[in-house]
């Protein structure tokens, strides 16, 4: 399927990326190679493995820095404190932290090989995630683990009731907490809402792109110029009448500069899409990163939180994505549908929307679906197959079905946070199963 892909779509774009497109199919290999001849060792030392990785995590918090938050942060973050520890050694991000030791702590616990001395420094340790490093993707990650354990082995709660009383603590405490259940609720906007909002601002760029369809390039260039330093001249001189006037007289005027700027700002992102288009995707990326701020935003926009903003486009990226291309764009080649659509089609309500998550989508599943449209059928059937299989132990299916359904959710590409190596681990014991039926 990767070789399909980058021979199809990859080698004949011009927008190929070694970087992005060729190196890492050698990663995606060796983890192959990895998994087909160490699968045992890989597998019978989890639970060693599990155990050290949590130790040296606890460890390193001692290394970390505390931060103390202003009142919009502590407003905006899902903080039960004014402060919060920052730049763990290991997890710079928080949610990172959520998205993988959330499953380790299931995998643990299910094994019930754990002295009494080992579990109460793991409940001590997630105690204290829970109350200094909370974040949105942390509740997710316990919601996914929880839900994915009642199916695989309800019985693990019956074994474990203080594990699941800590569980039910992480599912209530936060909606005491506002900007917690903001974040959650706020996630949940309808699709078609969000749609109607971006084919009006479509429709607004369209009305300006129509007058250089009938140009050549030079042409074009011309009047692109001339437009900008009509519209400067213009908002030059409002600017100098509006703080000669009383504000409330100067209203009216400060409608039209708003309206004004918005009509420059399209017309800016129209001339550096025609431009750029065609460089590199991290060359690009690097361009909108430095121009963003000249770039449009969606002032009537109701969404004031970066994560759901991130979320929405990537879901509006992926439905343009897959309904243009429904085989696929390509192996690890996000970006492009990414670049296209952000570029020529979607206005956010931050400018830093226009280049944050642009090669992961922040979801896997997104991700998957873009780059190999249909074909991601194929994973999809393994993974169900993969957590009903009765010939896998609990234990493994709870451990590798959490990281891949957590990060399909809130990931950051294929080679974070485990999600490559579990999911090839998946089809492996999958096909081991069959063989050995």
């Amino acid at each position: 399927m990767l070789i399909f892909h980058l021979s199809f779509f990859n080698l004949f774009s011009n927008t190929l990326d070694i970087k992005y497109n060729v190196i890492p199919i050698f990663f995606i290999l060796l983890i192959f190679l990895i998994c087909k001849f160490y699968k045992e060792q890989i597998i019978n030392n989890l639970n060693h493995v599990a155990l050290i990785f949590i130790y040296i995590l606890i460890i390193s918090f001692f290394f970390s820095n505390i931060k103390f938050l202003s009142f919009e942060e502590s407003r905006r973050l899902c903080s039960f404190f004014s402060f919060k520890i920052d730049y763990n050694p290991i997890f710079l991000e928080p949610s990172h932290l959520g998205m993988v030791l959330v499953p380790f702590f299931y995998f643990i616990f299910s094994l019930d090989k754990l002295s009494k001395y080992n579990k109460i420094i793991l409940y001590l340790f997630f105690i204290f995630i829970f109350i200094f490093y909370y974040s949105v993707t942390f509740l997710f990650s316990v919601i996914v683990c929880f839900l994915l354990t009642l199916i695989i082995n309800y019985r693990f709660f019956f074994k474990n009731k203080f594990f699941f009383v800590l569980q039910l603590i992480v599912f209530v405490l936060p909606i005491y907490k506002s900007s917690c259940v903001f974040k959650v609720t706020h996630t949940l906007i309808t699709y078609s809402e969000l749609e109607k909002n971006i084919i009006q601002k479509k429709n607004e760029q369209i009305n300006i792109n129509q007058n250089f369809t009938l140009l050549n390039s030079d042409e074009s260039q011309i009047l692109d110029d001339s437009l900008i330093l009509t519209i400067d001249e213009k908002i030059n001189k409002l600017y100098k009448i509006i703080d000669l006037m009383d504000y409330k007289k100067s209203l009216p005027l400060r409608q039209e500069l708003s309206n004004l700027l918005d009509e420059r700002a399209l017309l800016f992102k129209k001339i550096f899409t025609k431009k750029n288009i065609n460089k590199s995707s991290l060359e690009l990326n690097n361009l909108i990163r430095k121009n963003a701020d000249f770039f449009p935003i969606d002032r009537s926009s109701k969404i004031n939180d970066h994560t759901t903003a991130v979320i929405l486009n990537a879901l509006h990226v992926t439905y343009n994505a897959f309904k243009e291309k429904p085989i696929g764009w390509g192996f690890n080649n996000y970006q492009s549908a990414f670049h296209k659509f952000v570029l020529y089609e979607i206005i956010p309500p931050f400018v830093d929307i226009y280049y944050l998550n642009y090669n992961d989508a922040s979801s896997n599943l997104l991700k998957l679906i873009v780059e190999y449209g249909v074909f991601s059928i194929f994973i999809f059937i393994n993974l169900l197959y993969f957590v009903f299989n009765r010939k896998i132990p609990d234990s493994q299916k709870i451990l590798l079905s959490s990281i891949i359904a957590i990060q399909m959710i809130r990931g950051a590409g294929y080679f974070n946070g485990g999600f490559s190596l579990c999911l090839i681990l998946t089809f492996f014991l999958n096909f081991e199963s069959l063989k050995k039926k």
